[in-house]
């Protein structure tokens, strides 16, 4: 019994031990899509939705107020220039005293042009500069230039901005063709 327990024993030790001495071969590199994380891409195609409220600064006439919404997408070159076109949705309030059509709401179809000031690789937070042209459906020409900041990352980040915007309107006095505003603009670029 004592022979059986110890060839036993013996062949055990050799077989651990010849497992041990196989040369077992992994492949290189497993076989899988690669992955791109397009966060950290410095091109390639970019959103903004951006919404913001405004008003006229005027002393001799009553100001209007407004609130838009737009959309934003084009393609990204650099952190530093990005460039796309624009569809958005405007509400005029204190319309019917100053303009001289009925409907409170605009459409405007623009270009943008916008880029960092500074880079943002090693920041969370960095200036940035914008400039729409375009026009608006039953209004006419606008331009809007912003500066703001951006909060986050570099392919994701809160804009947070101060715009100026000329736009030519239809108005009820003959001698006014356009108006001046400043509007504070909250949005989201991805």
């Amino acid at each position: 019994m004592l022979k059986i327990l110890l060839s036993s024993l013996l062949l055990c030790a050799l077989s651990v031990q010849t497992a041990g001495a196989q040369d077992i071969k992994m492949p290189n590199q497993p076989k899988k899509a690669q992955y791109n994380d397009f966060s950290m891409q410095e091109k390639g195609f970019w959103c903004a939705v951006e919404a913001g409220v405004g008003t006229t600064v005027e002393n001799n006439m009553r100001n209007m107020q407004r609130a838009d919404l737009s959309f934003t997408g084009g393609y990204r070159f650099s952190e530093y220039l990005r460039a796309g076109v624009g569809v958005g949705a405007g509400y005029y309030f204190n319309n019917t005293s100053r303009r001289s059509t009925n409907t409170d709401v605009n459409i405007p179809i623009f270009a943008n042009v916008r880029g960092n000031m500074v880079s943002q690789y090693s920041r969370t937070a960095v200036p940035y500069w914008s400039m729409s042209i375009g026009g608006k459906v039953d209004d006419g020409f606008f331009v809007k230039p912003t500066v703001g900041c951006r909060f986050g990352e570099l392919r994701q980040s809160f804009l947070l901005g101060l715009s100026y915007e000329y736009s030519r309107m239809k108005f009820a006095d003959p001698d006014k063709k356009g108006a001046s505003y400043f509007s504070l603009v909250l949005g989201y670029e991805f």
